[in-house]
């Protein structure tokens, strides 16, 4: 017998994970049950009839897409705590990359995927009543408030500089600082004692939720153009400081850890660089794998002399591709060059 879909209040996580539950036992005879936790304690969620019960922790994501999947694989790499993730729904697609990357999910329309021999479950294809709608635009993620975090997060102790300095880095309108500051501080990631004594908190979670608005909210505005040649790894004898750029994606994190050769290209310049163009026979073409992106920076930093972006746009380069392939070298660089800034004081 067909089960209707039941309205669910995605304002309050609980409901959500509450729906998915039900939802998942109807369809698939999944036995789990939701834990209360503790206070400041994760949500849990406990696996049952298992040989042994099995609890996974629970992240919840809304409105998924490739990034948040690759942020979220990412993660666990580095913390390998049994996690399940719920959320509103989804597509087949996303669910075979989950699948592959052995990630268990359960949603509000029934989709599961749990591999915990001998129990073995994935089901996709189940459709909400209504699909879930773009992920609202939050103001402080909007195009102004990512230059401004991006800033913040690589220059420690830049948030007790005077708002005009602030702007002048972050490349904004001195007037974007003070509501974007206002926003960190009722996000809960800014503690404002006095403007000088003003020190940015929960820099895990701001930079998570940077990387994963970043591709859709400010890269797309700043491409400049994809490109392709048949000259193979012209990057290589390319001294991209010369053309007034930087590498961004693949390249720069091969240089920063020697790990994983490069086979897409990413470049940041202020303009297209077009005697770059003419000496290495680059077309422009809407599917290239060479990629020109619009610098949106204006701080030094040590990895300056690499003739690369700011460790943190690599990381966020990496996350964006979606790829699998990416997902170790993403791991590396926030270990080796990302988390010593956003390390809690």
């Amino acid at each position: 017998m067909e089960t209707e879909h039941m309205q669910v209040n995605t304002a309050q996580p609980n409901a959500l994970l509450d729906t998915a539950i039900q939802l998942v036992g109807e369809r698939t005879g999944l036995d789990l049950t939701a834990i209360e936790p503790g206070p400041g304690a994760d949500l849990l969620i406990r696996l049952n009839k298992a040989p042994t019960p099995t609890a996974y922790r629970v992240e919840i994501k809304r409105y998924l897409n490739k990034q948040t999947v690759a942020l979220l694989a990412a993660r666990l790499a580095e913390d390998p705590t049994p996690t399940m993730l719920v959320t509103d729904y989804v597509n087949p697609q996303q669910a075979d990359r989950l699948r592959r990357r052995n990630i268990p999910f359960i949603d509000t329309a029934g989709n599961t995927y749990v591999n915990e021999p001998p129990i073995y479950v994935f089901a996709t294809g189940n459709k909400p009543d209504i699909l879930p709608t773009a992920k609202p635009r939050v103001r402080l993620f909007q195009p102004t408030g990512l230059k401004l975090i991006f800033a913040l997060l690589n220059q420690p102790g830049l948030e007790q500089k005077p708002y005009r300095q602030q702007a002048e880095v972050a490349g904004i309108a001195l007037g974007g600082v003070a509501w974007i500051m206002g926003d960190l501080r009722d996000g809960g990631y800014l503690i404002e004692p006095t403007p000088k004594t003003r020190r940015l908190i929960n820099k895990r979670a701001l930079t998570d939720l940077w990387v994963e608005n970043y591709p859709a909210r400010l890269r797309e505005k700043l491409i400049l153009g994809r490109y392709t040649t048949t000259h193979d790894r012209w990057w290589q004898d390319t001294d991209i400081a010369a053309h007034r750029a930087y590498w961004g994606g693949e390249i720069a994190a091969d240089r920063l850890t020697h790990y994983l050769k490069p086979q897409d290209v990413t470049l940041y310049a202020d303009k297209v660089p077009a005697t770059l163009l003419l000496e290495n026979r680059l077309q422009k073409v809407p599917d290239g794998n060479v990629e020109i992106v619009k610098q949106f920076w204006h701080f030094d930093y040590p990895e300056k002399a690499l003739q690369i972006v700011p460790p943190l746009l690599v990381y966020a380069d990496l996350i964006a591709t979606g790829d699998a392939r990416n997902a170790e070298l993403a791991r590396m660089v926030y270990d080796e060059h990302v988390a010593r800034h956003i390390r809690e004081d």
